[in-house]
């Protein structure tokens, strides 16, 4: 038996690689290889870069199967996945009360996921950041741009190499139900969603968007940017392209549109703008944004959503 990995006429041999880093570690008699082709270049590398590859098995009577995305999400139907929720997080006295009742939520959520808030300060003499209970502190001032952009891929770049399927980042006043989010995961295996995808078609002078330089991106929106830990280091690696005169979602979708054009963001769900609570169908939402003008009718609305999730 062979297992190949790329295009017909292009195959690479990845037999050995496969014996040696997909197997189970419970079962060394199942195999477990990534849906996700970006997952795959992590395993197997890129010998045909830019292009969508799919693994196919040679048997005794010389037979290919062609193992596709559909086939594995079969194979994974138990899977469990393991997610790394990076909320970003300034000093405020209403985001440090959101800071307060989310926190609890996101625990019930463990061990599955694990958050940590992040945010800069200024207010010590550090150079390297710092983890302290679930806070990430990364030495700087805030700022819209570059700030956010700048924090996050410092954010990246310290929990890179933990131990997660998926990294999701948050904004402190967007509540996400991961019991929902698990499976959605599991269903699609994608390497850059969101629980909205926004065509960007507009100027935004605070954001740096301006005179349609990036008319027609498709960006997951900074509210909930989903990433495969093979899409963080990828973002990590080409972190000096980003263009950090723009908001931080337009920016990573830039660079991974340029870079890697055959990966889309995927939509998963969609996200409710909570303005009245008494009516949310909390049983089929994943996730949920608070902006209001008055962000104490956001952090009173939060509180509700939170002791419903609460009661599962």
């Amino acid at each position: 038996m062979k297992i190949l990995y790329g295009v017909e006429n292009y195959y690479k041999n990845i037999t050995f690689d496969v014996l040696t880093k997909c197997r189970d570690a419970s079962n060394k008699d199942i195999i477990s290889i990534p849906a996700s082709d970006c997952q795959r270049v992590g395993l197997f590398g890129d010998h045909l870069p830019n292009t969508v590859k799919h693994i196919s098995m040679v048997i005794e009577n010389n037979e290919s199967i062609q193992i596709n995305q559909n086939f594995i999400q079969q194979c994974y139907q138990n899977k469990t996945v393991k997610i790394l929720h990076l909320v970003l997080l300034s000093d405020d006295i209403y985001y440090n009360q959101m800071y307060d009742i989310t926190r609890d939520l996101y625990k019930k959520f463990s061990p599955k996921v694990k958050t940590i808030y992040y945010k800069y300060s200024n207010t010590e003499n550090f150079h390297n950041p710092y983890l302290k209970d679930d806070i990430l502190y990364i030495h700087g001032i805030e700022s819209r741009t570059p700030g956010i952009l700048e924090k996050t891929i410092k954010a990246l770049d310290y929990v890179k190499d933990k131990e997660y399927d998926y990294l999701v980042r948050s904004n402190i006043s967007t509540i996400i139900n991961f019991k929902l989010l698990e499976q959605k995961l599991i269903d699609t295996a994608p390497d850059y969603a969101s629980s909205i995808i926004l065509n960007l078609n507009w100027d935004d002078g605070i954001d740096g968007i301006v005179k349609s330089k990036h008319y027609g991106t498709n960006f997951a929106s900074g509210t909930s940017m989903i990433f495969s830990k093979s899409m963080v280091h990828l973002i990590l690696t080409y972190q000096k392209e980003l263009d950090y005169t723009i908001m931080d979602d337009v920016s990573i979708a830039v660079l991974i549109k340029n870079k890697f054009p055959e990966i889309t963001p995927v939509q998963l769900g969609y996200i409710v703008n909570v303005n009245q609570v008494l009516n949310l169908e909390l049983d089929s939402i994943i996730f949920y944004r608070n902006r209001n003008e008055d962000r104490a009718v956001d952090i009173e609305n939060m509180k509700f959503i939170i002791t419903q999730l609460s009661r599962d």
